[in-house]
């Protein structure tokens, strides 16, 4: 085999590395959806993004996070 044959295969293989690596990363983007889940929040929304929330609080779902959750000053 050739060096320039080396070379070529080596930049394939780095290539392909980087399609794996890019692939991972859009694939923690997709499951870091969260969503308020109060319903004494401001941004409360009972159907969101197709999701009915009232199911996802009473399953424990794990999209459902009060962290994203606004409230409005007393």
């Amino acid at each position: 085999m050739s060096s320039r044959s080396k070379w070529k295969l080596y930049y394939f293989g780095l290539f392909l590395w980087y399609l794996f690596l890019a692939s991972l990363v859009g694939c923690d983007k997709q499951l870091e959806e969260q969503i308020c889940c109060d319903w004494d929040a401001t941004n409360f929304d009972p159907e969101y993004n197709g999701h009915n929330v009232n199911q996802l609080y009473f399953t424990n779902s794990s999209l459902c996070n009060d962290d994203v959750c606004i409230y409005e000053n007393y």
